[in-house]
Order: C-alpha cells, then sequence, then structure tokens
C-alpha cells in the first residue's frame, strides 16, 4: 500500500513526459483557451460547467472536434511535419552562421596588426623566452647542485669510478677543433647559435656536437635553450683558451 502512491506518480510522469501527451495537452489547451478563462474566472461551481457547456462543448460533436479532433491533429502535425521545417531552418542557419564566421576571421587574417599591437606582442614574446630561459638556467642550477651533493654523500672509490667524473687536478687542453668553436663564439656579438655553428663547420654533425659538448661539460662554454634553439656563450675560461691558444679565425 505504501507503493502505490509512488507507482501511481510514476506512472503520470511517464505518461506526461511522452511527447505525443505534451504536444496533445499543449495544443488542446491552445485551442481550448476559453475553458481555460472559465476556469480561473470568479463563479461558482455550477455556473462554470454551465459557462463550459455552452460556450465550449455545447453538442457532443463539438466535444469529439475541439476536445479531441483539433488538439490531436494539431499535435500529429507538430510530431511528424514540423521537424523537417525545423531541421532545414536550423541547417540554413548553422550554414550562414559558418559562412559569417569564415568571412569574419578572412577581414581579420588580412587586417595588418598595428605598431601598438605589434610592439605587444614582441614584448610578450620577449618575455616568455626570458622566463623560460631563466627557468631552464635555475633547473641546470638545481641539477648542478643535486650533482654536488651526490657526489659528497658518495665519494669517488679507486676500485669503482664515477662516471663523467672530471678529475680537479688535471687541466683539460681542447683540441684544435674544439679551439675553432671557441674562438667562432667569442667573435659573435651574440649567443651562437647551435645550428649555425654546425653549418659553418666542415665537420659532421655528430663531431661538432660531441665538441661542443665537450666544451660545456668542461666549462668553456654555457648552452642556453631560448627560441626554440640552443644557443652558445663563451665563459671566461673559454676565452682565456682562445687567447693562450692565439688562434684568429675569420667568419
Amino acid at each position: 500500500m505504501k507503493d502505490i502512491p509512488k507507482d501511481i506518480q510514476l506512472l503520470i510522469t511517464e505518461r506526461l513526459s511522452s511527447p505525443l501527451s505534451a504536444s496533445f495537452t499543449i495544443s488542446w489547451c491552445l485551442w481550448n483557451y476559453k475553458v481555460l478563462v472559465i476556469l480561473l474566472s470568479v463563479n461558482t461551481v455550477s455556473m462554470t460547467f454551465k459557462l463550459i457547456e455552452k460556450n465550449c462543448f455545447p453538442t457532443t460533436a463539438s466535444i469529439l472536434i475541439n476536445g479531441i479532433g483539433f488538439p490531436l491533429l494539431i499535435a500529429l502535425v507538430y510530431l511528424f511535419v514540423y521537424p523537417y521545417p525545423a531541421k532545414f531552418v536550423y541547417e540554413f542557419t548553422r550554414k550562414r552562421q559558418k559562412e559569417i564566421h569564415e568571412i569574419k576571421q578572412r577581414i581579420e587574417d588580412e587586417t595588418p596588426l598595428t605598431l601598438e599591437e605589434s610592439r605587444a606582442i614582441r614584448a610578450a614574446l620577449r618575455s616568455q623566452e626570458d622566463t623560460y630561459s631563466n627557468d631552464m638556467q635555475r633547473k641546470e642550477k638545481e641539477i648542478h647542485a643535486l650533482k654536488e651533493e651526490i657526489l659528497a654523500l658518495r665519494p669517488p672509490s679507486p676500485e669503482i669510478p664515477i662516471e663523467n667524473e672530471i678529475d680537479p687536478t688535471k687541466k683539460y687542453q681542447p683540441n684544435s677543433e674544439q679551439i675553432k668553436l671557441l674562438a667562432k663564439i667569442s667573435n659573435s656579438k651574440d649567443d651562437m647559435p647551435e645550428e649555425v655553428l654546425i653549418a659553418n663547420t666542415k665537420d659532421t654533425r655528430t663531431k661538432v656536437l660531441f665538441d661542443l659538448g665537450e666544451l660545456e661539460k668542461h666549462k668553456f662554454v654555457r648552452k642556453i635553450y631560448r627560441g626554440r634553439e640552443y644557443l652558445y656563450d663563451i665563459t671566461h675560461l673559454g676565452r682565456t683558451c682562445v687567447v693562450e691558444n692565439a688562434v684568429d679565425l675569420v667568419l
């Protein structure tokens, strides 16, 4: 007995949620609006029934036509006929909106940037590059500090040498090709791009990258990532090496 109200409520909800029921209810209210006006007016119950019978359903035919026939016909038209023009109108509207968007985008693409906009974009790019470069340098410093901590916690053993460890007592001497790379970087006004060094060197790409890695490893150059490319800046140790070896390279 406790579940009967819930079952009735569920049954009513399912019937009202049906497209046909909802369409028929709305069309019936629109077609028989006089009934609603009479029901909402201030009259006695008997007067309300008399007004509905006299003005809305005076005959059995009016009950069948106005109460069932025309509302059902309108509901069926709405369900089966209306979707076709609605589909055409929706498709037509979306195509026009797409064309307007394409025209707007084309005009915006063809419109040149103002001087202020160009300056703002360049300033934003420089800011992003500086931020990225600072982050890379900070990360490199953190990695270097962590490596030093690891070396301090695990001192090198004579039996098991640590890979990539540089003997501080042994001074690394770059070879002639590496010294030429140092000279090219030193003679550049700005940081030297990696691809430019590779293009202006007769050695293979692998050999140039190896030499640059050795120079960076022994602190003769600094490797910087900026603007989606690697750049090299010479250190004081690298300039000292160039001066001591008296390299004069014409770029």
